[in-house]
Protein backbone atom coordinates (compact mmCIF):
# COMPACT_ATOMS: atom_id res chain seq x y z
CA UNK A 1 0.00 0.00 0.00
CA UNK A 2 2.76 2.61 1.02
CA UNK A 3 5.93 2.60 -1.01
CA UNK A 4 8.99 2.28 1.37
CA UNK A 5 10.24 5.82 0.77
CA UNK A 6 6.88 6.90 2.45
CA UNK A 7 7.20 4.36 5.44
CA UNK A 8 9.40 7.07 7.30
CA UNK A 9 7.26 10.27 6.92
CA UNK A 10 3.87 7.69 8.18
CA UNK A 11 6.37 6.91 11.04
CA UNK A 12 6.82 10.57 11.92
CA UNK A 13 3.96 11.78 11.53
CA UNK A 14 1.50 8.65 12.81
CA UNK A 15 4.43 9.06 15.81
CA UNK A 16 3.89 13.44 16.27
CA UNK A 17 -0.16 12.57 16.07
CA UNK A 18 0.30 9.73 19.36
CA UNK A 19 2.07 12.26 21.44
CA UNK A 20 -0.18 15.16 20.62
CA UNK A 21 -3.04 12.40 22.88
CA UNK A 22 -0.66 13.41 26.46
CA UNK A 23 -1.93 16.05 26.87
CA UNK A 24 -5.54 14.41 26.71
CA UNK A 25 -4.74 11.75 28.74
CA UNK A 26 -3.43 14.19 31.42
CA UNK A 27 -6.36 16.10 31.12
CA UNK A 28 -8.82 12.89 31.74
CA UNK A 29 -6.43 11.21 34.66
CA UNK A 30 -8.48 12.27 38.10
CA UNK A 31 -5.32 12.28 39.53
CA UNK A 32 -2.86 15.36 40.78
CA UNK A 33 0.08 16.01 38.48
CA UNK A 34 3.05 15.36 39.90
CA UNK A 35 1.68 11.40 40.34
CA UNK A 36 0.58 11.84 36.89
CA UNK A 37 4.06 12.77 35.58
CA UNK A 38 5.39 9.64 37.84
CA UNK A 39 3.00 6.60 36.18
CA UNK A 40 3.90 8.39 32.84
CA UNK A 41 7.75 8.17 33.04
CA UNK A 42 7.52 4.96 35.27
CA UNK A 43 5.26 2.63 33.09
CA UNK A 44 7.61 3.76 30.12
CA UNK A 45 10.70 3.41 31.80
CA UNK A 46 10.03 -0.40 32.76
CA UNK A 47 8.76 -1.17 28.86
CA UNK A 48 11.93 0.66 27.43
CA UNK A 49 14.14 -1.49 30.21
CA UNK A 50 12.73 -4.70 28.98
CA UNK A 51 13.28 -3.94 25.58
CA UNK A 52 16.70 -2.15 25.91
CA UNK A 53 17.59 -5.63 28.06
CA UNK A 54 16.42 -8.24 25.17
CA UNK A 55 18.31 -6.56 22.29
CA UNK A 56 21.21 -6.58 25.46
CA UNK A 57 21.75 -2.87 24.52
CA UNK A 58 24.82 -1.43 27.39
CA UNK A 59 23.68 1.19 29.59
CA UNK A 60 26.32 3.03 31.18
CA UNK A 61 29.12 4.68 30.13
CA UNK A 62 31.25 6.03 33.01
CA UNK A 63 30.76 8.78 35.24
CA UNK A 64 30.11 11.80 32.90
CA UNK A 65 27.41 9.94 30.73
CA UNK A 66 25.69 9.10 34.27
CA UNK A 67 25.77 12.75 35.36
CA UNK A 68 24.16 13.78 31.97
CA UNK A 69 20.93 10.80 32.18
CA UNK A 70 20.76 12.58 36.21
CA UNK A 71 20.29 16.19 34.87
CA UNK A 72 18.40 15.01 31.85
CA UNK A 73 15.49 13.53 34.58
CA UNK A 74 15.80 16.22 36.66
CA UNK A 75 14.98 18.91 34.41
CA UNK A 76 12.20 16.40 32.49
CA UNK A 77 10.60 15.99 35.55
CA UNK A 78 10.13 19.61 36.07
CA UNK A 79 9.57 19.82 32.56
CA UNK A 80 6.23 17.58 33.33
CA UNK A 81 5.63 19.09 36.96
CA UNK A 82 4.65 22.37 34.77
CA UNK A 83 3.58 21.24 31.81
CA UNK A 84 1.11 18.98 33.53
CA UNK A 85 0.01 22.06 36.02
CA UNK A 86 -0.64 23.89 32.72
CA UNK A 87 -2.88 21.53 31.17
CA UNK A 88 -4.91 21.03 34.55
CA UNK A 89 -4.89 24.91 34.50
CA UNK A 90 -5.63 26.20 30.47
CA UNK A 91 -6.06 22.69 28.97
CA UNK A 92 -4.03 21.03 26.75
CA UNK A 93 -4.44 22.52 23.63
CA UNK A 94 -3.10 25.99 24.73
CA UNK A 95 -0.30 24.70 27.15
CA UNK A 96 0.86 22.31 24.50
CA UNK A 97 1.24 25.21 22.34
CA UNK A 98 3.14 27.42 24.39
CA UNK A 99 5.42 24.40 25.46
CA UNK A 100 6.19 24.09 21.50
CA UNK A 101 7.71 27.31 21.89
CA UNK A 102 10.94 26.16 23.33
CA UNK A 103 12.21 26.15 19.77
CA UNK A 104 12.78 30.04 20.14
CA UNK A 105 14.51 28.81 23.40
CA UNK A 106 17.10 27.03 22.14
CA UNK A 107 17.33 29.81 19.32
CA UNK A 108 18.22 32.28 22.18
CA UNK A 109 20.92 29.74 23.80
CA UNK A 110 22.14 29.20 20.30
CA UNK A 111 22.44 33.12 19.54
CA UNK A 112 24.00 33.62 23.30
CA UNK A 113 25.87 30.98 24.07
CA UNK A 114 26.93 29.36 20.24
CA UNK A 115 27.04 32.46 18.28
CA UNK A 116 25.22 31.41 16.09
CA UNK A 117 24.04 33.94 13.57
CA UNK A 118 20.33 35.58 13.44
CA UNK A 119 18.84 34.10 10.59
CA UNK A 120 15.74 36.16 8.51
CA UNK A 121 13.73 33.01 9.39
CA UNK A 122 14.29 33.05 12.79
CA UNK A 123 13.43 36.87 12.56
CA UNK A 124 10.47 36.85 11.30
CA UNK A 125 9.51 33.51 13.44
CA UNK A 126 10.30 35.34 16.71
CA UNK A 127 7.76 38.58 16.06
CA UNK A 128 5.22 36.10 14.16
CA UNK A 129 5.13 33.90 17.40
CA UNK A 130 4.59 36.54 19.58
CA UNK A 131 1.59 38.01 17.46
CA UNK A 132 0.30 34.58 17.45
CA UNK A 133 0.04 34.46 21.30
CA UNK A 134 -1.30 37.83 21.65
CA UNK A 135 -4.59 36.78 19.89
CA UNK A 136 -4.35 33.68 21.89
CA UNK A 137 -4.30 35.02 25.22
CA UNK A 138 -3.02 38.69 25.34
CA UNK A 139 -6.58 40.25 23.89
CA UNK A 140 -8.50 38.45 26.77
CA UNK A 141 -5.85 38.70 29.46
CA UNK A 142 -7.21 41.26 31.99
CA UNK A 143 -10.82 39.18 31.64
CA UNK A 144 -9.23 35.96 33.08
CA UNK A 145 -8.55 34.57 36.21
CA UNK A 146 -5.52 33.85 38.14
CA UNK A 147 -5.30 30.36 37.39
CA UNK A 148 -5.83 30.84 33.97
CA UNK A 149 -2.46 33.42 34.34
CA UNK A 150 -0.45 30.70 36.02
CA UNK A 151 -1.53 28.02 33.67
CA UNK A 152 0.08 30.39 30.85
CA UNK A 153 3.24 31.09 32.97
CA UNK A 154 3.49 27.14 33.71
CA UNK A 155 3.36 26.91 30.17
CA UNK A 156 6.50 28.94 29.71
CA UNK A 157 8.19 27.53 32.14
CA UNK A 158 7.53 24.20 30.45
CA UNK A 159 9.23 25.80 26.68
CA UNK A 160 12.33 26.60 29.05
CA UNK A 161 13.20 23.19 30.78
CA UNK A 162 12.09 21.56 27.45
CA UNK A 163 14.24 23.17 25.53
CA UNK A 164 17.33 22.95 28.16
CA UNK A 165 16.60 19.09 28.48
CA UNK A 166 17.24 18.90 24.89
CA UNK A 167 20.71 20.08 25.09
CA UNK A 168 21.39 17.91 27.86
CA UNK A 169 19.19 14.67 26.19
CA UNK A 170 21.85 15.41 22.82
CA UNK A 171 24.99 15.89 24.98
CA UNK A 172 23.58 12.03 26.93
CA UNK A 173 23.57 10.61 23.33
CA UNK A 174 26.65 11.50 22.37
CA UNK A 175 27.84 8.42 24.31
CA UNK A 176 27.85 4.63 22.12
CA UNK A 177 24.47 3.72 23.80
CA UNK A 178 21.26 3.17 22.11
CA UNK A 179 18.48 5.70 22.23
CA UNK A 180 16.20 3.31 23.71
CA UNK A 181 18.45 2.14 27.00
CA UNK A 182 19.38 5.85 27.17
CA UNK A 183 15.62 6.77 27.49
CA UNK A 184 14.45 3.75 29.22
CA UNK A 185 17.33 5.21 32.35
CA UNK A 186 16.04 8.84 31.91
CA UNK A 187 12.50 7.79 32.47
CA UNK A 188 12.98 5.63 35.37
CA UNK A 189 15.15 8.23 37.27
CA UNK A 190 12.65 10.76 36.33
CA UNK A 191 9.72 8.63 37.36
CA UNK A 192 12.38 8.75 40.74
CA UNK A 193 12.48 12.36 41.31
CA UNK A 194 8.64 13.16 40.17
CA UNK A 195 7.38 9.77 43.13
CA UNK A 196 9.56 12.07 45.85
CA UNK A 197 7.91 15.38 44.99
CA UNK A 198 4.51 13.49 44.62
CA UNK A 199 5.34 12.40 48.16
CA UNK A 200 6.30 15.81 48.87
CA UNK A 201 3.28 17.37 47.94
CA UNK A 202 1.21 14.58 49.88
CA UNK A 203 -0.20 13.38 46.45
CA UNK A 204 -2.13 9.94 45.96
CA UNK A 205 -1.15 7.45 43.64
CA UNK A 206 -4.57 5.77 43.28
CA UNK A 207 -6.44 5.18 40.81
CA UNK A 208 -9.53 6.32 41.75
CA UNK A 209 -11.51 5.23 37.88
CA UNK A 210 -10.67 2.58 35.33
CA UNK A 211 -11.05 6.03 33.15
CA UNK A 212 -7.94 7.28 35.03
CA UNK A 213 -5.94 3.89 34.86
CA UNK A 214 -6.44 3.26 31.19
CA UNK A 215 -4.88 6.94 30.68
CA UNK A 216 -2.24 6.30 32.59
CA UNK A 217 -1.26 3.21 31.39
CA UNK A 218 -1.79 4.75 27.79
CA UNK A 219 0.19 7.67 28.70
CA UNK A 220 3.09 5.47 29.43
CA UNK A 221 3.08 3.15 26.48
CA UNK A 222 2.06 5.70 23.73
CA UNK A 223 3.44 9.03 24.87
CA UNK A 224 6.73 7.57 26.16
CA UNK A 225 7.41 4.37 23.86
CA UNK A 226 5.56 4.05 21.04
CA UNK A 227 5.21 7.41 19.59
CA UNK A 228 8.87 8.33 20.46
CA UNK A 229 10.27 5.27 19.01
CA UNK A 230 8.35 5.89 15.83
CA UNK A 231 9.77 9.74 15.80
CA UNK A 232 13.26 8.40 16.20
CA UNK A 233 12.74 6.07 13.69
CA UNK A 234 11.26 8.23 11.18
CA UNK A 235 13.31 11.19 11.65
CA UNK A 236 16.50 9.82 10.52
CA UNK A 237 15.51 9.24 7.11
CA UNK A 238 12.93 12.18 6.37
CA UNK A 239 14.17 15.59 4.95
CA UNK A 240 15.00 17.77 7.25
CA UNK A 241 12.99 20.33 5.52
CA UNK A 242 9.75 18.25 6.06
CA UNK A 243 10.84 17.31 9.85
CA UNK A 244 9.15 20.59 11.43
CA UNK A 245 6.53 20.91 9.42
CA UNK A 246 5.46 17.25 10.29
CA UNK A 247 5.90 17.39 13.87
CA UNK A 248 3.52 20.08 14.06
CA UNK A 249 1.03 17.63 14.01
CA UNK A 250 1.46 17.00 17.87
CA UNK A 251 0.75 20.64 19.45
CA UNK A 252 -2.03 21.13 16.14
CA UNK A 253 -3.96 17.69 17.55
CA UNK A 254 -3.70 18.74 20.99
CA UNK A 255 -5.64 21.79 20.49
CA UNK A 256 -7.73 20.58 18.76
CA UNK A 257 -8.16 17.52 20.61
CA UNK A 258 -8.90 20.44 23.57
CA UNK A 259 -12.03 21.54 20.96
CA UNK A 260 -13.18 18.40 20.32
CA UNK A 261 -13.32 16.51 23.67
CA UNK A 262 -13.52 19.17 25.73
CA UNK A 263 -15.54 22.09 24.38
CA UNK A 264 -12.64 24.40 24.26
CA UNK A 265 -14.45 27.79 23.32
CA UNK A 266 -12.47 29.34 20.59
CA UNK A 267 -13.15 32.59 19.16
CA UNK A 268 -12.11 33.45 15.54
CA UNK A 269 -9.42 35.54 16.65
CA UNK A 270 -7.54 32.91 18.73
CA UNK A 271 -8.17 30.45 15.19
CA UNK A 272 -5.84 33.21 13.95
CA UNK A 273 -3.39 33.17 16.56
CA UNK A 274 -3.20 29.53 16.55
CA UNK A 275 -2.45 29.47 13.01
CA UNK A 276 0.01 32.57 13.18
CA UNK A 277 1.48 30.75 16.16
CA UNK A 278 2.13 27.30 14.52
CA UNK A 279 3.46 29.07 11.50
CA UNK A 280 5.89 30.66 13.19
CA UNK A 281 6.99 27.69 15.09
CA UNK A 282 7.65 25.71 11.93
CA UNK A 283 9.75 28.82 10.78
CA UNK A 284 11.65 29.05 13.88
CA UNK A 285 12.50 24.93 13.89
CA UNK A 286 13.36 24.92 10.32
CA UNK A 287 15.43 27.63 10.84
CA UNK A 288 17.66 25.99 13.43
CA UNK A 289 17.50 22.89 10.68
Amino acid sequence: MFSKKQIPTLQLALGAILISFSSVFVKLANMEPTAIGFYRMFIGGIVLLGIALNSKHKFFFGKNHFLLIIACALIFALDLFCWHQSIKLVGPGLATLIAAFQVFILAFIGIIFHKEKLTPKLGLAIPTALLGLYLLVGVKWSQTGLDYKWGVLFGFITAITYACYVLFLNKSQNFQNSKISNLALISLFCALFLGIMALIQNQSFAFHDNITLMSMISYGLVSQVIGWILIANGMTKVATSRIGLILLLQPTGSFLWDILFFGRPTSGIEYLGLTIALFAIYLGSHARR
